[in-house]
């Protein structure tokens, strides 16, 4: 008898899982999708049960770009949608970016760069920006992940798109570049950085900053020079692979699709920083472009590229010290000995922000860095006048108007000019034969620790006073405002001084971290970031120095309810595209468990890495 097969009871049919989280995705097992938690990750004691779903427009490419069909006439294939080309100016130039990179030409060599300024391509970029790889040393820090980004449209991301920004209401400059008007792309990245790469430079509030000059000064000036435009959109790029999706929660379930669009997103940084670098050195043997506003911002764009992202090619330390020796150039020009800070109402804005950003870079690089490459790239070696910062009438009177704190770095010039004293006492005791100071810089730094701390307070007892005076009482909304902005500000510029007295204490006195003096400094400091800092905001990020140093000197037991406030801060930045905060969590999370301050860890290691964003 011929046995026939049952038919098969649809209901008893099992279901395939579709909508199952991505822990089990990930892992190919099915999934019972029980929510909020699916049975698989109650057993594994998985915290993150994750059913969101990530939406990819434009098609599936192939597994294998050898299987690509061919494209036709004036057609091209980006992530397997065929995109038709046309003769626009922007359409060239985008052909000519992703030909074979520019090599550097022999005849740009110059005396104000130096020859490992100028990475090939692979340096530029590399598969795994935020992998810390010391050439020496035992620290392995790496596979910290990265966001994708479409090549043409914002592609699967154009659902985390920023809204349209008005360039007329910044006051740009017309005509607008054909990079911008004729590619929606540019235009859309550009808007991306003037709407959030922009505000992290700064730590005062935008309610409170509306002429920051990452966002005013910079854009205009990239309007009419094609070198810094290409910089701007670099950063905009980079920036927006690390921002649209957190780099410690990447779970694709397409990852041929997204490794192919981070591919791209990263091909199109490396050629536009290639361009922008050959531009530079063109300029460089120029006599009129040599020592100008231009081609110094441009340098210190770039060193912040590599702060600002923790770029594994770690240029930085040359890019200031290219900048510090197109500055000295500047006071030999002008017969002056030392760089003149004031406040900006004594210079031009221009003026006032090339300086102060030159001068925060070059101090604070110093206190949030070892260097491992002897003198060749010392930085301390310029000469500031800070005078102005004893005309006390002066200073009151910016303080009654919440001025005397600057917005640009959150420190008042007072301030600056004692960690200025602290970076040139760290470079004293650091390049002394047996790495121990002498008698002489040990009793300026017991000193100027001291100087710092009195001035601190007696600062902050004055401000209280003239908020007494003019503020106490004061209800109208704007008012009440902009003095907390201003509140904030005071935390920042408190924050700053304390970490320098810090650094003195340690790491040129050589103090213990559990001394009493060490332990009260380090907790005013912890209080300050816990109530007067909010988690994740520009005003965090412009302190991201203060944040690793001094979090990186929590190493007893004890202190481990404080470590929280530290991780907690530059996780939100991390999760914001500052690839840098991550690196400093796990650096400063390394010091805690080998119980060894973080310039030994780096030294150790050998990794010249900086936070003086």
């Amino acid at each position: 008898m011929r046995h026939t097969k049952p038919v098969e009871n649809m209901a008893d049919k099992k279901k395939r899982s579709r909508g199952g989280c991505k822990n089990c995705k990930r892992s190919k097992i099915k999934c019972d999708e029980t929510k909020p938690k699916c049975l698989n990750c109650l057993k594994k004691g998985s915290t993150n049960c994750d059913y969101s779903i990530v939406l990819v427009w434009g098609g599936r490419p192939f597994k294998s770009r050898k299987r690509r069909t061919l494209a036709l006439p004036h057609t091209t294939w980006i992530n397997g949608v065929l995109k038709l080309e046309n003769d626009s100016v922007t359409e060239k130039l985008a052909s000519e970016m992703t030909s074979e990179i520019i090599t550097r030409p022999d005849a740009f060599k110059t005396e104000f760069i130096q020859d490992d300024l100028v990475p090939s391509e692979q340096t530029f970029i590399s598969n795994d920006c935020c992998s810390l790889e010391p050439s020496t040393g035992g620290l392995q820090l790496s596979n910290l992940h990265e966001s994708s980004l479409s090549t043409s449209e914002m592609g699967p991301f154009k659902a985390s798109t920023p809204p349209q920004i008005n360039l007329r209401s910044l006051h740009l400059p017309d005509p607008r570049p054909a990079i911008l008007t004729q590619s929606s792309y540019y235009s859309e990245i550009f808007d991306f950085y003037l709407k959030e790469t922009a505000h992290l430079f700064v730590p005062a509030p935008r309610t409170l900053y509306a002429h920051n000059p990452f966002h005013t000064i910079l854009p205009q000036m990239a309007m009419r020079n094609s070198t810094l435009m290409n910089l701007l959109l670099a950063f905009g790029i980079n920036h927006r692979l690390k921002f649209i999706i957190p780099g410690e929660d990447l779970a694709f379930e397409a990852l041929d699709e997204t490794s192919s669009l981070i591919s791209d997103g990263r091909h199109i940084v490396s050629n536009l920083l290639t361009r922008t670098l050959q531009d530079l050195l063109n300029q460089l043997i120029l006599p009129d472009a040599q020592h100008s506003d231009m081609t110094l911002i441009t340098i210190m764009m770039f060193a912040g590229f590599d702060i600002f992202f923790s770029d594994a090619r770690y240029k930085w330390r040359s890019h200031i010290y290219g900048a510090r020796r197109i500055m000295r150039r500047r006071l030999e020009a002008s017969s002056q000995k030392s760089l003149a800070i004031s406040h900006s109402e004594h210079t031009t804005e221009n003026a006032f922000f090339t300086t102060m950003w030159f001068s925060y870079l070059n101090i604070i690089s110093v206190l949030s860095s070892v260097n491992t490459n002897g003198s060749e790239f010392d930085l301390s070696g310029i000469k500031y006048d800070f005078s102005a910062v004893d005309d006390v009438k002066s200073i009151h009177s910016l303080r009654v108007r919440l001025k005397d704190i600057e917005y640009f770095t959150g420190l008042d010039l007072k301030n600056l000019s004692f960690l200025a004293g602290v970076a040139s006492l760290l470079s004293r005791a650091e390049s002394s034969i047996d790495s121990t100071p002498s008698q002489a810089v040990i009793v300026e730094a017991f000193e100027l620790s001291n100087q710092i701390l009195r001035y601190l307070d007696k600062s902050e007892r004055e401000r209280e006073e003239i908020y007494q005076e003019f503020f106490a009482g004061r209800y109208d909304s704007e008012s009440s405002r902009q003095y907390e902005d201003y509140k904030t500000l005071r935390a920042t510029n408190l924050i700053f001084g304390l970490t320098g007295a810090l650094q003195l204490l340690r790491r040129v006195i050589g103090m213990q971290a559990d001394s009493e003096l060490v332990r009260d400094i380090l907790q005013r400091i912890t209080i300050l970031i816990k109530t007067k800092i909010p988690i994740g905001s520009s005003t965090a990020a412009c302190i991201t120095f203060c944040l690793f140093c001094c979090g990186s000197e929590l190493h007893d037991e004890s202190s481990k309810s404080d470590r929280q406030v530290y991780t907690d801060n530059l996780s939100a930045l991390g999760k914001r595209g500052m690839t840098s905060a991550y690196k400093a969590n796990l650096l400063m999370r390394q010091c805690w468990h080998q119980k060894k301050a973080w310039w030994i860890i780096l030294q150790e290691s050998n990794l010249d890495i900086n936070f003086a964003l």
